[in-house]
């Protein structure tokens, strides 16, 4: 019993420092333990879609992220158009795939490839988070790249001539329902014989 007091009242301050250490490791894990369960809380429990007009282009961008570790959002409800040769074409709602990239989120709106799609083919849209506004590919740009184009990201991130740049405009559900079914009918009643 004597050694064990004499060995406390000894090392007194070493055992003191050595357990306010562990404490504050302790309490900093349990904390930054917390943050993160509540990050993945949030993360997981926002189920938003906010609706933007950008132009003739509308759509639903859904702010649920799908998975924060690879940074993809929630497929959003972009309105795309089956082509035609003559007259309207067929307005139709489709889910694209979401990914972020800095101050874009990009939107992959015919590729059903989901492997490094950044190395295979360029976005057909992407919206610029901090100024809101909408560069869409041109009509007759190629947003495929070549199986074995190495040079493919780089284009990807330096060709902006080959995008057209919208402004955007936040709109309610029910005007983005109203307008694709304005534009379905109109659509529809062209079809009419």
């Amino acid at each position: 019993m004597e050694k064990i007091k004499k060995f406390f009242s000894t090392y007194k301050y070493i055992i003191l420092i050595i357990f306010l250490i562990f404490i504050g490791v302790l309490g900093f894990k349990i904390f930054y333990d917390y943050q993160q369960e509540q990050k993945k809380i949030i993360y997981k429990t926002v189920d938003e879609t906010n609706y933007y007009s950008c132009g003739s282009h509308m759509f639903g961008l859904n702010q649920s992220p799908e998975d924060r570790d690879f940074e993809t959002y929630s497929r959003t409800s972009f309105v795309l158009y089956k082509p035609s040769d003559v007259g309207r074409s067929e307005p139709y709602i489709f889910e694209v795939d979401t990914w972020v990239e800095t101050d874009y989120l990009y939107f992959w709106a015919y590729s059903t490839r989901t492997y490094s799609r950044a190395n295979l083919e360029r976005p057909v849209f992407k919206l610029n988070r901090v100024t809101g506004k909408l560069h869409a590919l041109k009509p007759n740009s190629t947003y495929s790249c070549g199986a074995f184009s190495d040079s493919c990201k780089d284009y990807t991130l330096k060709r902006e001539e080959d995008y057209e740049i919208l402004d955007c405009r936040r709109i309610t559900e029910n005007d983005f329902d109203k307008e694709f079914s304005r534009r379905l009918k109109a659509y529809k009643q062209e079809r009419k014989f």
